[in-house]
């Protein structure tokens, strides 16, 4: 059994590329999502750089969608980061994926999409909050360019009631940011495999499984922000933001 409990086995950062990226067009039809490249560099570039930032023991990326080109720049971008595939990827969500990378988590858990791009700014403030109590990092402001569409619903203290893109009473916006200490991961991932058998493998989402913990008496607090310094390239209209985000502070972006 794995002793995911022990301290001296850190974090674990787990970054979800498995999907096919069919909003960006012909921008990802011969090559992964997570190589899509933005003011000269892969999204997945950006995602290495931030989870480096975490200090993590370990970097697991998860792919699917042209997975021997994914491997490929992994390896080339970060030689010890780990590469897992979900098979599966066209069937599912990011929670099958992020089961995928299970028996590669030791220690804490850290989860985020591999399409978001970050300021290193971000980092700072999520590495102040990775201990305790499952965390999911959000922002309570609405951004002109870039869209915020999964909603969370808290209570007075911050702790998650409800987490859903048709939410109509919430607080803030989850930015894709998941953290688990690790005497709580065993309990997420079992609840994760008990929704999807509630549910189905193809509907459910990394945050049912969050939400399921809050409703089962887990603690999962949101953490604001502030200003959301992040942007998921989903589309052609995003992917221009993001040019524009970069080129405006190529420093904060690119580290």
């Amino acid at each position: 059994m794995i002793n995911r409990k022990k301290k001296k086995n850190g974090l674990t950062v787990v970054i979800l590329a498995a999907g096919l990226g069919t909003r960006l067009g012909a921008l990802t039809k011969d090559r992964p999502k997570a190589l899509t490249p933005v003011y000269g560099k892969p999204i997945l570039s950006y995602a290495l750089s931030l989870a480096r930032l975490l200090n993590p023991k370990k970097i697991v990326v998860v792919g699917g969608y042209l997975f021997p080109q994914l491997e490929a720049a992994v390896h080339a971008l970060d030689p010890k980061a780990v590469v897992v595939e979900n098979k599966n990827f066209q069937g599912t969500q990011r929670m099958a994926s992020l089961l995928v990378a299970k028996d590669e988590i030791l220690g804490d858990l850290a989860v985020f999409d591999g399409d978001y791009i970050y300021h290193r700014s971000v980092a700072d403030k999520i590495q102040a909050h990775l201990k305790e109590q499952m965390k999911i990092f959000c922002t309570e402001e609405e951004h002109p360019f870039v869209q915020l569409d999964m909603m969370v619903h808290t209570d007075e203290n911050n702790r998650l009631i409800d987490m859903s893109k048709d939410l109509k009473e919430f607080k803030y916006y989850f930015n894709s940011f998941f953290y688990c200490p690790a005497r709580l991961v065993d309990v997420y991932l079992k609840t994760a495999e008990q929704t999807i058998r509630r549910l189905g493998i193809h509907k459910t989402h990394l945050e049912d499984a969050i939400v399921e913990c809050a409703k089962n008496g887990t603690e999962v607090l949101a953490v604001p922000l502030g200003h959301p310094r992040w942007i998921e390239v989903d589309n052609q209209q995003e992917l221009a933001v993001a040019e524009k985000m970069i080129a405006e502070d190529p420093r904060g972006y690119s580290f």
